[in-house]
């Protein structure tokens, strides 16, 4: 921080020059121009100011680089989104996407020119066609380039591939999905079990059908395996493969008002190795069976699963148990009132986790939700309308809690003319979380946090076909966390768009 008065890019506001050097040509000594940039020009009680006010302490050590023009900041960034699409026939679609992320680099330094790196685009084109009766087929391709650190050969090609159809009774449908590994655009979120699945191609084939009008018949095959980009030529399943075939059938029975639903599904994955050439590397065969039963309001479900592994030539045995049990139920008290909840129970047992084979781990569960949701007219054009929710996870077989939340909200919408509409939203939440480390919950460094949100939206339809949306929000977020205190922080958004549709 420097002192009071001073701007380094104005030399009116900087100290006269102190320190003398020796000039051969002149053979006298010449004063030494202040330099912002060079602390060895400055002045003593200078240097002092800048301490003191940087660390707080006078003549405590500092970092230098981080006050000195030049300096490199955080950048400002910015995102760019486009979407075109057209029909060209009654039964063909076609579409381009366009996503491009960029750091303003003159944003955190004065330089005379702007390098251009940390850039991030992706360009995705996608297409539908509908022929035959019952037939479509759609896709989509979309290239990502990345060029961190000015280097533009982090690059990959996602591609998805769709094919459904209807013979007679039975529904068909065909896939093929490709995404390289290290496939990671700015805004996907890249996880394997929540989001896009990388390092994978899948070629796939299943039908269902459903007879007797009660009995639904499923089944299907699919080969998968890794998928890698070598500069731009593809190299897949050449590390792992395996082939997945599965069965499955479910029958809807109904007793007045309780509706019953049994169902059993089996898959066999059968897993390949290389060693030059692909061989045997053994299989695993799952087997999941269990009802589900309806009584309005409530929902509940209970299902086994037992999963069977041989890997590597050894004995086939017991991989892993699961049990679930699942219940909701919603019910409105009135027309203005609802009460909702729901209950989910699980325990997994591993025999054998099979190194390689899956990330199978012993879990022991309880996770409920509990909650309520209100909505009254107030007025003619203005509505209430709040909601209350509690939920909490408890893990019963490391004794802990995983997580608790609990929120609030409220929200009053008028329509004041009609052209017009005005929401305003508050919601408050208390969120709290623990990880599991050395067989022990600790708390995350972000939590316990209670967060505070105001919002007003204002949308007024110009026209028919042109809407004007502003908005405004703040969040005020208080963490309760003596470690890491400073994670609070207050944010105000806000927001703006004019959309017209021809």
């Amino acid at each position: 921080m420097w002192p009071e008065g001073f701007d380094p890019y104005d030399e009116t506001t900087w100290p006269d020059p102190y320190y003398d050097e020796w000039d051969e040509e002149a053979e006298e000594y010449v004063p030494v121009p202040f330099d912002p940039a060079d602390p060895s020009t400055w002045d003593p009680d200078f240097l002092l100011d800048v301490a003191y006010l940087s660390v707080g302490e006078p003549g405590s050590p500092f970092d230098l680089v981080e006050i000195i023009p030049g300096a490199s900041a955080t950048n400002a960034r910015y995102a760019f989104a486009g979407e075109g699409k057209v029909t060209l026939l009654d039964n063909l679609n076609l579409g381009v996407a366009y996503v491009r992320v960029w750091d303003d680099y003159l944003s955190g330094v004065v330089a005379p020119h702007e390098v251009r790196e940390n850039f991030d685009h992706v360009i995705s084109l996608s297409a539908d066609y509908a022929f035959a009766e019952g037939w479509k087929a759609d896709g989509e391709i979309a290239k990502w380039w990345n060029n961190k650190g000015g280097d533009l050969t982090t690059q990959g090609l996602a591609t998805r591939l769709n094919l459904t159809g209807v013979v007679g009774p039975v529904e068909l449908a065909g896939e093929f999905v490709r995404v390289p590994d290290g496939y990671a655009p700015e805004f996907v979120f890249v996880d394997p079990d929540d989001g896009l699945e990388t390092n994978v191609k899948t070629i796939g084939v299943s039908a269902k059908a459903t007879v007797l009008e009660a009995l639904k018949l499923t089944g299907g095959y699919k080969m998968t395996g890794n998928a890698s980009d070598i500069g731009t030529q593809w190299q897949d399943w050449d590390v792992t493969k395996a082939g997945i075939a599965n069965v499955g059938a479910e029958y809807a029975l109904e007793f007045g008002d309780l509706k019953l639903t049994p169902s059993a599904t089996a898959e066999c994955k059968h897993f390949y190795e290389t060693a030059g050439a692909w061989q045997d590397g053994g299989n695993r065969v799952t087997v999941k069976a269990g009802a589900k039963a309806e009584y309005a309001p409530i929902e509940a479900s209970y299902y086994h699963t037992y999963a069977r592994a041989k890997i590597d030539g050894g004995t086939a045995g017991t991989f892993y148990n699961r049990d679930e049990v699942k219940a909701k139920a919603d019910y409105d008290l009135n027309e203005n009132l609802n009460l909702w909840g729901d209950f989910n129970w699980a325990k997994q047992t591993v025999a054998d986790a099979h190194v390689g084979l899956d990330k199978k781990k012993d879990a022991h569960t309880t996770t409920f939700n509990v909650g309520a949701k209100a909505n009254f007219v107030v007025y003619e054009g203005i509505d209430l309308k709040a909601t209350a929710l509690y939920g909490m996870q408890k893990d019963l077989l490391v004794v802990g809690t995983p997580w608790t939340k609990a929120i609030v909200t409220a929200g009053v919408g008028a329509k004041v003319t009609p052209k017009l509409k005005v929401n305003v939203d508050g919601q408050y939440q208390r969120l709290d979380r623990f990880y599991l480390k050395d067989g022990a919950y600790e708390q995350y460094k972000y939590a316990p946090v209670t967060n505070m949100i105001g919002e007003i939206n204002w949308n007024y339809d110009i026209t028919t076909n042109t809407v004007l949306k502003l908005g405004a929000k703040v969040i005020k977020s208080d963490v309760d966390n003596d470690v890491e205190p400073y994670k609070s922080y207050i944010a105000r958004v806000v927001t703006g768009s004019l959309k017209v549709t021809f």
